[in-house]
């Protein structure tokens, strides 16, 4: 990640956490934990649904931190997959076998549209579907 370039004036921004399993939010946290940014766990939230996020991160450039800590997460897993999602109907899928060239690309793409919603599967499945229905070879929206 190295060519993504962070931007000094950037305000705090909110990122949603979704995950598919329970099982890996106390993991996220501990993860997300070493990045420089605000974990908040959400109490109360007993099973997966998309409305109710089980993780909120703030920070300033904490969309880079976050996708870098939940990509390396994820590759620990070998089954895990982030799907990155904004309110404009902007969706990319970003499996654990990535390149860091590829995640870079991805990384931008999600800052540039300003994503804020990112959700942690088991599989691949599920959440490749946009907007308009078209998507590139990536799996991004167009």
């Amino acid at each position: 990640m190295k060519d993504i370039k962070r931007n000094d004036d950037d305000m705090l921004y909110n990122v949603q956490i979704y995950c598919e399993n329970r099982d890996d939010i106390p993991d996220v946290i501990a993860k997300l934990s070493e990045c420089d940014v605000d974990v908040q766990a959400r109490t109360g939230a007993m099973f997966f649904e998309e409305l109710a996020p089980a993780i909120i991160v703030t920070g300033a450039n904490v969309l880079i931190a976050v996708i870098g800590g939940l990509f390396s997460y994820i590759q620990a897993k070998h089954s895990r997959t982030i799907h990155i999602k904004g309110t404009d109907g902007f969706q990319v899928t970003v499996p654990a076998d990535t390149s860091p060239e590829e995640l870079d690309r991805l990384i931008k793409l999600a800052t540039e549209r300003r994503a804020d919603r990112l959700v942690l599967t088991e599989s691949q499945s599920g959440y490749r579907s946009t907007k308009s229905g078209q998507e590139d070879s990536a799996g991004v929206g167009r």
